[in-house]
C-alpha cells in the first residue's frame, strides 16, 4: 500500500499477516476475527527488484552493520514456522507455513548496542513498520522467503518479507530492503496514519 492510493484501498492493504496464540492462555482466533481458507492479496509493488539487485542491510545502533546479497541471504541458517495470520481488517488464516531466517539470528550477528530498543523494517516503495527488540527476539519472528513450501510470491511480499506472528500483519513488512536498529521508537507508514503502534490482536489493538 502506498501513499498515493485511496483511504479505502489503504484500509484493505493494511492486511499482511500475524500470529498464533500462546497455548492455554488465549483463544486461537482473536476477538473480532473471522477465519478464511486463503490469504487475500492487498497492495501492489509496481517496480520490484530483481534478485540480481536484491540486498538486505542491517544498520543503526549495532556493533556490526551488515549487508547481504540474495545468494548470501540464502546461505544463512533457515527455519520453518507454521503460524496463524491475523489481519487488522478482521480476517485470519490458520496454519500458514513459512520458511526463512530468524530475526534473532540476524540480530546476534549485528550485536545491538545497549541503547538499542526498537527495530524498523524498511521496504520497497517507501513502506516501513516498527517493532520492539523484545518482539524481534521471539522464536517465531523471521524474514520469510518461502510460503507453503515454495518461493514467496511477489504479491505476498517476495522476494523476502518480515513475519511477526504475534502482531497484526501490517507489522510484517513486504518487499523488505533493510532493518534499522534504533534507540528511539519510529512509527512506520500505517502507524503514522492512525493504526496502533502496538497492534496486539488479542486486545483488538487496531487503531491509535
Amino acid at each position: 500500500m502506498f501513499a498515493d492510493q485511496t483511504d479505502q484501498a489503504a484500509r484493505e492493504h493494511v492486511c499482511n499477516t500475524t500470529p498464533t496464540g500462546e497455548e492455554g492462555s488465549r483463544p486461537r482466533l482473536p476477538p473480532g476475527q473471522h477465519a478464511l481458507q486463503a490469504m487475500p492479496v492487498f497492495g501492489h509493488n509496481p517496480s520490484p527488484r530483481g534478485l540480481e539487485d536484491w540486498t538486505l542491510t542491517v544498520q543503526g545502533e549495532v556493533e556490526q552493520e551488515l549487508s547481504f546479497t540474495w545468494r548470501e541471504f540464502l546461505q544463512l541458517p533457515r527455519v520453518k514456522r507454521t503460524v496463524d495470520v491475523h489481519c487488522v481488517t478482521r480476517w485470519s488464516v490458520l496454519d500458514v507455513p513459512w520458511k526463512g531466517v530468524l530475526l534473532s539470528n540476524l540480530l546476534a550477528l549485528a550485536r545491538p548496542k545497549k541503547a538499542a530498543q526498537f527495530l524498523v523494517f524498511d521496504c520497497e516503495q517507501g513502506y516501513s513498520t516498527n517493532i520492539s527488540l523484545t518482539e524481534a527476539a521471539k522464536n517465531n519472528v523471521m524474514l520469510a522467503n518461502e510460503l507453503f513450501g515454495e518461493a514467496l510470491p511477489h504479491q505476498h511480499g517476495g522476494s523476502a518479507r518480515g513475519l511477526v506472528p504475534d502482531l497484526y500483519f501490517y507489522k510484517s513488512g513486504k518487499w523488505l530492503t533493510g532493518l534499522r536498529i534504533l534507540a528511539k521508537d519510529e512509527p512506520g507508514f500505517w502507524e503514522t496514519r492512525g493504526y496502533s503502534n502496538t497492534a496486539d490482536p488479542w486486545k483488538e489493538d487496531r487503531y491509535s
